[in-house]
């Protein structure tokens, strides 16, 4: 579809120029010079051949009634002359493995002013049915803020806030749109809750630490009276407990009489 628009693009330029064309190109100049001819296959003119201006003539004066009273009356441009040419594109589409009639395509081809040509352009709208409907209102803005910078007029202002309100894109396009969002979708959610189930084991495992501060102390075990030498045993601790000094003293008390 891109090679079709500069195609078309090229003819409109052929026709404001009576004959010739430059190549479309995106680069103006180079930064400090284009000392190496990088841009020099742009300035070259292309010429058709066995053309007469007299025909170009014809063809400018019917593409100007176009937009004088024809079906570019509509976009036409106040002040400025414009030579345009509105058209349907029929086309098809794989569908289930089938090819289907699609809605037309919406094509505008024009060129301003005529006298003095400054911008050629051609616009399609997929599926949008009429040229006079779309892409010829869109071409004449595009014009008009290229010759003036500006869109003048209450109108024409109008004009453009309704066409940046139109959803001009294909309902095939939007299908498959849609089914690239749908899976977009799914693919986040899908980390989302990978994500999620990471950051819960994650807490999970900082939280299993063992608590040793509430640890009840080991019961001391007394041994049994030694009948041999009739005195007490000493009390087996744990070295790491403070026990009652008292209750557990390592120095043998004297017995009783």
């Amino acid at each position: 579809m891109q090679t079709t628009i500069v195609q078309l693009a090229n003819v409109m330029a052929t026709i404001a120029n009576k004959g010739y064309y430059y190549t479309p190109h995106l680069v103006d100049s180079i930064e400090g010079g284009d000392d190496d001819g990088l841009l020099d296959t742009f300035k070259i003119k292309h010429f058709v051949k066995d053309v007469p201006d007299s025909v170009f003539t014809e063809v400018q004066n019917g593409m100007q009634a176009v937009m004088e009273f024809g079906t570019g009356a509509a976009a036409k441009i106040p002040g400025i002359v414009v030579c345009g040419k509105t058209g349907t594109v029929q086309n098809s589409a794989k569908v289930n493995g089938e090819m289907v009639k699609q809605k037309d395509h919406a094509f505008f081809g024009a060129f301003a002013p005529r006298n003095d040509p400054r911008i050629a352009i051609a616009v399609i709208c997929e599926n949008a049915g009429f040229g006079a409907a779309s892409s010829a209102p869109i071409a004449s803005l595009m014009i008009e803020k290229y010759l003036r910078d500006s869109i003048a007029g209450t109108v024409r202002q109008n004009l453009a806030e309704e066409l940046a309100k139109k959803n001009l894109i294909p309902p095939l396009m939007r299908l498959a749109m849609a089914r690239m969002d749908s899976i977009k979708q799914a693919k986040l959610a899908q980390q989302l809750q990978m994500d999620k189930e990471k950051e819960e084991e994650d807490t999970t495992e900082d939280d299993i630490k063992i608590d040793t501060t509430n640890r009840a102390l080991p019961v001391p075990k007394k041994h049994k009276s030694s009948k041999d030498t009739g005195n007490k045993s000493v009390v087996s601790t744990n070295a790491a407990i403070l026990v009652d000094e008292e209750k557990y003293s390592l120095t043998p008390k004297p017995l009783k009489a």
